[in-house]
């Protein structure tokens, strides 16, 4: 049903560590369970860098864990646009789905709500679920741009 590519970088080893004694499983066979019993499929995204030694150890986690999705791009922070456009188009023509989910490194996903929400009836085909907004939100209902955040997937105390 959908892919989940969680957005990683070369100094992030300790969070994919974290996620990986969390919620995303670290054998081969427990996260291919949790993919099944979810219908989503879940892989670190990275790029590559001309750091010899850093490459070398992502090569090793890569061969322990398998489940990465390695970008033919350079891994760098002021191109993290550049590499969420070159993630939905590698996931796109990689994974046949019906969602493409972008997630940070720092996040704590509940992968069964995820699964819950993206089966919901939509009213049309391409649809975006997150927030694309830069700078605060806005919760006084008197304000121009208020946004309840029960709609944004929290409570609905304001």
């Amino acid at each position: 049903m959908g892919f989940v590519g969680i957005q990683t970088g070369f100094g992030s080893v300790g969070r994919r560590r974290s996620l990986r004694q969390t919620w995303m499983p670290s054998d081969p066979q427990s996260l291919q369970r949790l993919e099944e019993a979810t219908g989503l499929t879940f892989r670190f995204v990275i790029g590559k860098t001309n750091d010899k030694s850093k490459m070398l150890e992502l090569k090793k986690e890569v061969a322990e864990y398998d489940d990465f999705l390695l970008l033919d791009i350079e891994e760098e922070y002021s191109k993290l646009p550049y590499k969420t456009l070159a993630y939905f188009k590698a996931a796109y023509a990689l994974f046949d789905a019906d969602f493409y989910v972008k997630a940070d490194d720092d996040i704590y996903l509940r992968p069964d709500r995820l699964s819950l929400l993206l089966v919901k009836e939509r009213s049309h085909s391409q649809t975006y679920l997150g927030c694309m907004k830069k700078g605060p939100v806005f919760t006084d209902p008197k304000l121009k741009w208020y946004e309840p955040l029960d709609g944004m997937g929290g409570g609905t105390d304001h």
